[in-house]
């Protein structure tokens, strides 16, 4: 998912240098995953955590064009936007961890040449 968004902004912003963006987990967010899994497991099963892992690598390997068509794509999976989830996320720290990634810091760091990307 994360190529398609690189390859979204080099379309809509070209100006913006995007060779610093890399996707490897830093060991905060190794930390966050871990621990919304363990805690999923712990309050709906394993069963139940198979299919929330499921439904986040289909939707991280459907193909989109438009950062629009990106955000519109977890209506699809509504298993990960559940309010249970947003606990679960805020438990762990996901939104702290997510916001230290490369790509975090592209967006951060060029929103005014970014927002035509979410327009488009």
């Amino acid at each position: 998912m994360g190529e398609q968004m690189l390859e979204v902004i080099r379309r809509c912003a070209p100006d913006v240098d995007t060779s610093s963006v890399d996707f490897d987990y830093s060991p905060k967010m190794i930390e966050a995953v871990s621990c919304l899994i363990d805690r999923h497991i712990d309050r709906f099963g394993r069963a139940e955590t198979v299919t929330l892992v499921e439904q986040a690598e289909a939707m991280s390997e459907r193909s989109f064009s438009s950062m629009q068509e990106m955000a519109t794509m977890q209506e699809d999976y509504p298993q990960l936007s559940t309010p249970a989830m947003g606990e679960l996320n805020q438990a762990c720290g996901m939104v702290e961890a997510s916001q230290e990634s490369s790509m975090a810091r592209l967006m951060q760091n060029n929103m005014s040449e970014l927002m035509a990307c979410f327009s488009q």
